[in-house]
């Protein structure tokens, strides 16, 4: 026989999709079963549908399972909950309208009372009784609904008695599903971790945006199918593979920009003095031009420009001088002097990037005979 079913979720509410079984015995509909779903799990499930035609899963007729003596549960349909209330519900009867013309008749003569310096005392007297009348009113009130809630009260309590006993035989039941349910969750979760691994292989997916397709709550849900399960991860593995790609391209144009501006350089630019810049987002056309840039200063820290000082030469006239005509004229050998050295001892402080504070170094080294690191510490990224 074929029978309909719908899943029931955690709160033992029955879903809207019905699901087709063979059963090995007879079912009543409202019965509550244990029914095997996806390749080993178990899920309880109620009886909506008897007797379902062959020719309504005609084509997937070889897939439906079967469910038997070891799949039911204690069927609770032949367990009949007949509680009768032999009693007469309260019907109050009172005078309230007889009260309440009479009350209006007699408060009138306070409604247009004015509290002044001459009716004050008179006032608080008044204010007195009308406050005494309304808490007698009112605790009236709550002593004759307390007497009137008893049997409602001995109703509810025996109510609650029936719902304890059958929580005490349906709670180990629910545990042990729940246990049962929590280890198919576990497994699927592992084999959900097996399919993102596989994936991300196949895809050629590096460490980086491996660590990033990760197992979602939904793979682990009992319903969840391992298709639904491939396809989504499937998806997300390409997404990830297209950010890979990007990322790729512009190191690629990153290392190309380095190695062109590099050749010009002393100290070379690294990589790693850029990564920064990678990290946050920026645009292949952003980081190219940070590199020139910073090329352009390492490159003038290494060839600064020659900046030649004039001097003023002050202009000296000789007189000429007469000599015998028997005199011989001796040619005059003129020795130039040497410009003066100046020592200098500078202390300052550089700032720059690693390549032009090395640079800076370089420059040092070459123009002078010592130079000394006072301190130094990285005040960027």
């Amino acid at each position: 026989m074929l029978i309909g079913v719908n899943y029931l979720d955690k709160d033992g509410n029955a879903g809207n999709q019905t699901y087709t079984y063979k059963a090995t015995q007879e079912y009543a509909v409202g019965d509550v079963v244990n029914v095997p779903v996806g390749a080993k799990g178990m899920k309880e499930a109620v009886v909506t549908r008897l007797d379902v035609p062959e020719s309504e899963v005609e084509s997937f007729k070889d897939k439906i399972k079967t469910i038997g003596e070891e799949y039911a549960a204690e069927p609770t349909g032949n367990t009949e909950i007949d509680l009768q209330v032999d009693a007469t519900l309260p019907v109050i009867n009172t005078n309230f309208e007889t009260i309440k013309a009479n009350l209006k008749k007699n408060l009138a003569k306070y409604e247009k009372l004015v509290v002044t310096e001459e009716t004050l005392q008179g006032c608080k007297q008044t204010q007195r009784e009308l406050a005494g009348l309304r808490i007698k009113v009112d605790n009236y009130r709550k002593d004759k609904k307390k007497e009137l809630s008893k049997p409602i009260e001995a109703f509810e309590s025996e109510c609650k008695k029936l719902i304890a006993l059958i929580e005490s035989v349906e709670k180990p039941i629910k545990d042990g599903i729940n246990v049962f349910d929590d280890k198919t969750k576990e497994e699927n979760w592992r084999k959900a971790d097996d399919m993102c691994r596989d994936i991300a292989a196949k895809m050629g997916l590096t460490a980086k945006y491996t660590s990033q397709l990760v197992v979602l709550d939904k793979y682990t849900n009992l319903s969840a199918k391992d298709k639904d399960i491939k396809d989504d991860i499937t998806t997300r593995a390409m997404v990830l593979k297209t950010e890979q790609d990007k990322e790729a391209e512009l190191l690629e144009i990153i290392t190309d920009t380095l190695e062109s501006e590099n050749k010009r350089l002393t100290v070379k630019m690294t990589m790693g003095e850029f990564q920064r810049y990678i990290d946050k987002g920026f645009k292949a056309t952003e980081v190219i031009a940070e590199i020139k840039a910073q090329a352009e200063r390492v490159y003038l820290a290494e060839n600064p420009p020659i900046v030649e000082e004039l001097v003023e030469v002050e202009e000296t006239v000789t007189e000429p001088v007469e000599t015998p005509q028997e005199a011989t004229q001796e040619p005059v050998e003129v020795v130039s002097e040497a410009p003066p050295l100046y020592k200098v001892i500078f202390e300052s402080m550089v700032v720059g990037t690693e390549s032009e504070v090395k640079a800076y170094a370089a420059l040092l080294n070459e123009k002078s005979n010592a130079y000394k690191v006072i301190s130094q510490e990285q005040i960027d990224g």
